[in-house]
């Protein structure tokens, strides 16, 4: 069975979603969030983030990824064509 999580508006945070977008089970709420970061940084001896703060650092390196995947691009591009002339 594929399933896959969606946003939800009703009080949690994701529902799961199985196959043919039935939804099921109760979904996560913030708490559960919450918990489950706070519990990984302890482990790994991180103090004082939140959710959002990973929320944040994941935006910042897929945006970061995004212009480097460009930049190799055009270099790809730029050799290519300095090549063939």
């Amino acid at each position: 069975m594929s399933s896959s999580f969606r946003p939800t508006r009703e009080g949690k945070i994701f529902q799961r979603v199985a196959g043919k977008g039935r939804v099921w089970g109760n979904g996560l709420s913030q708490n559960v969030v919450w918990y489950v970061v706070r519990t990984c940084c302890e482990k790994a001896g991180l103090e004082h983030i939140a959710p959002h703060d990973l929320r944040r650092t994941c935006a910042k390196l897929s945006h970061d990824l995004r212009k480097r995947s460009r930049r190799t691009e055009r270099a790809k591009l730029w050799n290519r064509r300095t090549s063939q002339a």
